[in-house]
């Protein structure tokens, strides 16, 4: 005699989103690292994209991030530390999580979403 047990497991499926940087700091130019990696220079945009809005978004830098944590980092040429966090993102079926953490040292970012797309705006 064989005893078949089957057990149905339910995998955790989690999205991420389309990641749009941008600065509205004019002046010096800045660089996106994350997690200690160079992504690319954050555009100065004189107003703000949107993510409704296809042609506003072209100017960005976009980046993909599936859920998780990263360490985000803005740099400038010299590679002075001009803004640091742990950026949280949580996509799952219909709920989102957006959040993030910082030292306080200095520059703030200012963030919206839409579904999929995420605006990362730094500020001062």
């Amino acid at each position: 005699m064989a005893i078949f047990l089957l057990s149905g497991c339910k995998a955790m499926y989690t999205q991420g989103f389309d990641t749009y940087f941008w600065t509205s700091i004019p002046g010096e130019e800045r660089f996106l690292f994350i997690d200690g990696k160079k992504k690319g220079l954050i555009p100065y945009l004189p107003s703000a994209p949107n993510c409704e809005n296809e042609s506003s978004k072209e100017g960005c830098l976009k980046e993909y991030l599936p859920s998780g944590s990263y360490e985000i980092e803005v740099r400038n040429i010299p590679g002075d530390l001009l803004y640091e966090e742990t950026l949280t993102l949580k996509r799952s079926g219909g709920s989102i999580s957006i959040g993030n953490t910082t030292p306080g040292n200095g520059g703030k970012t200012v963030r919206t979403f839409k579904g999929s797309c995420l605006m990362e705006e730094f500020a001062e």
